[in-house]
């Protein structure tokens, strides 16, 4: 019984994880392109509405180049963002409408999200 709620309620914590990494991540990448105070907002915004990540991807080119390389902070935060929210994603579309087994899939999905995860932030170092 214990298994189950838990299993039942993983993707909460999970999904609040993901969405503060990917806040602070995006935070530290645009306070590294020198936005000033502005990092913050993009920080909080993403924060609050995730899909604004998608955003800030699209227009941090237009902020400017990096002023310093990307911190070991930054890119364990970017990988944990995928990872998390990758899983919060795909585990419920891909496990039949049943709690415990989403919560299932959840764990399955998340080791899965953190290696594609690292595959994306360190591209450059794997190709």
């Amino acid at each position: 019984m214990v298994i189950e709620v838990l299993l039942g309620t993983l993707w909460l914590p999970l999904a609040i994880s993901g969405v503060m990494t990917a806040g602070g991540w995006t935070y530290l990448d645009a306070k590294a392109r020198g936005s000033g105070k502005v990092s913050y907002l993009w920080g909080m915004a993403v924060t609050g509405f995730i899909p604004l990540v998608l955003g800030y991807l699209y227009f941090r080119s237009h902020i400017g180049d990096r002023e310093s390389p990307t911190s070991p902070t930054e890119r364990t935060l970017a990988v944990w963002a995928i990872g998390a929210i990758m899983a919060v994603i795909v585990a419920p579309l891909a496990a039949p409408p049943d709690p415990i087994t989403q919560g299932w899939y959840l764990l399955g999905l998340f080791p899965v999200g953190i290696i594609v995860g690292y595959a994306i932030v360190n591209r450059e170092q794997l190709f």
